[in-house]
């Protein structure tokens, strides 16, 4: 799929710091996405999105506590 054809999209990933989830956010940001990468381990979060560039942001979210929602 290509975002950048079709204008602006956003995704919302989480698990995404590292291994495959990392993946698919590059994959995102690279076709023109603008990804929201979320993840219980802030501190690899961080640093692993921030190297993505400016599309993409980190925030932690810890998806298996409803108050986090």
């Amino acid at each position: 799929m290509t975002y950048g054809s079709s204008g602006q999209q956003s995704c919302y990933y989480y698990w995404s710091c590292k291994g495959i989830g990392l993946s698919c956010a590059k994959r995102f940001v690279n076709e023109g996405a603008r990804v929201i990468g979320t993840d219980v381990d802030e501190e690899t979060g961080r640093e692993n999105i921030s190297k993505l560039g400016d599309n993409a942001i980190f925030i932690r979210h810890d998806v298996s506590k409803e108050e986090e929602w």
